[in-house]
């Protein structure tokens, strides 16, 4: 893998992510650099998240929140200086394609915008393949009980992550699939609490 070169370098063509002032993108480069720590995130990352092995980092915005975010869309947003996934409230569906098929290709020059039957028709893979793990679901119902946020939150993040439905994650988390059930309580805010395993 080609070693990224050092910011002082490059750091004329670096843009700003909105709301994330700790970090800077390299459009051409697909990269997301940290300046707090002076290192390019997710550096030697082949593996990815989910079915398709997509690039995804936790990001600190600006309110102190750890944000999961996918680097390609942290790479569109810095080029067009908005925030990410601002497209996706842009009256249609709106998703980010992966021109030649490569999800760790982030470079600027191969993504694109469109709708979810323009993106599905670019794929290479058969859409079916994306269901979760038995695997997976243990996985997902173990995160639900260290979440501390909103469930909807919870259910979208993981929805990302799997490249699944948020239904799909909503039906794992409560045990409607794969015969395990839980039980837990929401506040009047959305907050989950008392998450147990139901014997």
């Amino acid at each position: 893998m080609t070693k990224l070169p050092k910011f002082e370098e490059v750091k004329h063509e670096m843009l700003p992510l909105i709301g994330f002032s700790d970090y800077m993108v390299h459009p051409h480069l697909g990269k997301i650099y940290k300046l707090s720590t002076g290192k390019w995130m997710l550096e030697g990352n082949r593996v990815g998240v989910g079915d398709k092995g997509y690039l995804m980092t936790n990001l600190k915005n600006d309110n102190g929140e750890s944000v999961p975010v996918y680097e390609h869309e942290a790479v569109y947003a810095a080029v067009w200086g908005e925030p990410i996934k601002s497209w996706r409230f842009y009256g249609k569906k709106l998703e980010i394609d992966h021109i030649d098929h490569d999800v760790k290709n982030n470079s600027i020059e191969n993504l694109r915008l469109g709708t979810s039957a323009d993106n599905k028709k670019n794929r290479s893979y058969d859409v079916e393949r994306n269901k979760l793990t038995y695997k997976n679901a243990e996985y997902i119902r173990n995160e639900f009980t260290k979440w501390q946020g909103s469930k909807m939150d919870f259910y979208e993040t993981m929805a990302i992550k799997f490249d699944v439905t948020k239904r799909t994650i909503q039906n794992a988390v409560l045990g409607y699939t794969y015969n395990k059930k839980f039980t837990y309580d929401i506040d009047k805010t959305g907050i989950v609490n008392n998450f147990k395993l139901a014997y």
